[in-house]
């Protein structure tokens, strides 16, 4: 082969390669190695783990519950073996939940 046809060749990969590093550019490029772990951030703030323990002794079939939390906590109504029980929970206001059972019952609310 002479020696403008080699270069013509040349030429001809180089312009393939460099549409082909470009392609790659557009894609997001080569990956490189994975750097280091940055620094630990800030500690967050712990939020409000307050639980209210509400304990109904003689069974009733409404419990009205005076919390304080000053918000619309969530509510567990268990037995006293633990089972969990249902009932219709009604939020008065943010310190205020009633809760409405078929018949007399007694057991724990706990809310948080």
């Amino acid at each position: 082969m002479n020696a403008l046809a080699e270069l013509q060749r040349l030429a001809i990969d180089v312009r393939a390669l460099k549409a082909r590093f470009q392609q790659l550019g557009e894609l997001g490029g080569i990956p490189g190695p994975q750097g280091p772990q940055g620094p630990q951030g800030p500690k967050g703030d712990p939020g409000d783990a307050t639980t209210y323990v509400h304990t109904q002794s003689i069974p009733s079939s409404t419990w009205t519950i005076n919390h304080n939390l000053a918000r619309y906590p969530s509510v567990t109504v268990v037995d006293s073996t633990g089972g969990v029980l249902f009932g219709a929970v009604e939020y008065v206001n943010q310190n205020t939940v009633i809760i409405t059972f078929g018949g007399g019952t007694a057991g724990q609310a706990f809310l948080n």
